[in-house]
């Protein structure tokens, strides 16, 4: 499932939202290799403070890392390891999608992926 961003039409372009905030942040267009990344994970969450601008490697570095040492560690425990449960069975059940399993809990859906996968809340059953 190929997740879509929120895009606007900007002289006749189509333009997704998120880039386009950052060129107004910066005042310039941005370059091919420079990724605008939303830091909560949220990619329908558009607020400038939610919006980091990173180089296409780093982005990727980011994404990549194991999620014990990612930088946005806290989010991960931000559950209980009931709810952490509860979110497994929910997933298994198959009936519910991932973002609405995020929505429901208030996390990213990259989030809900890694305590399905058990990169985090392992030691929850």
């Amino acid at each position: 499932m190929k997740l879509k961003y929120k895009q606007i039409r900007v002289n006749g372009k189509r333009i997704d939202l998120h880039r386009h905030l950052m060129e107004l942040k910066l005042g310039r267009k941005l370059n091919s290799d420079e990724v605008v990344h939303h830091i909560n994970e949220d990619i329908h969450d558009n607020r400038i403070e939610n919006l980091e601008l990173m180089s296409f490697s780093n982005h990727s570095s980011l994404h990549k890392r194991n999620v014990e040492s990612h930088r946005y560690q806290y989010k991960l425990r931000k559950l209980t390891n009931e709810q952490a449960k509860q979110l497994r069975a929910m997933a298994c059940e198959g009936n519910i999608s991932t973002m609405a399993i995020a929505k429901h809990f208030g996390i990213g859906h990259t989030t809900v992926r890694h305590i399905v996968a058990k990169e985090c809340y392992s030691d929850v059953i």
